[in-house]
């Protein structure tokens, strides 16, 4: 059985959403933003790598001495990163290369990792309450 993450992970999501929607945002309202457009994919491309490692690393991953309240499912960690970082990579490979190709699907992927995310987390699926942690 896998062991599930911290709940602090959640921040490497609202990092790299934040990036992915705002160079989609650039694309789609046509702004002539080079430097800022740069900007966004080197963060892509750190945050992005930072978020995947991260999934794999023991950094993240709650032990006994973890006394957070909260901790994340561990397989929907997962998959909801892997979909993550296929929607930066289509958003990467658009804004590096300029292929338009990649900006409708990786709009949509984007569009419904935000979905998914916020119907896993109201639910209950995603967020858990940590029972080893004291009262």
């Amino acid at each position: 059985m896998s062991r599930p993450y911290k709940f602090v992970y959640l921040g490497n999501y609202v990092i790299n959403i934040i990036i992915v929607v705002s160079l989609l945002s650039i694309h789609w309202l046509g702004l002539d933003l080079p430097d800022l457009k740069h900007f966004l994919d080197m963060g892509i491309c750190c945050m992005g790598t930072w978020m995947v490692l991260s999934l794999f690393s023991r950094s993240f991953i709650v032990n006994d001495a973890y006394k957070g309240h909260r901790i994340l499912d561990a397989r929907t960690t997962r998959q909801l990163t892997i979909l993550l970082a296929i929607a930066e990579a289509m958003a990467l490979y658009c804004s590096g290369f300029g292929h338009e190709l990649f900006i409708k699907p990786a709009t949509a992927v984007a569009i419904i990792w935000l979905i998914t995310f916020t119907y896993l987390s109201l639910s209950g699926k995603l967020i858990l309450k940590n029972e080893a942690a004291p009262q």
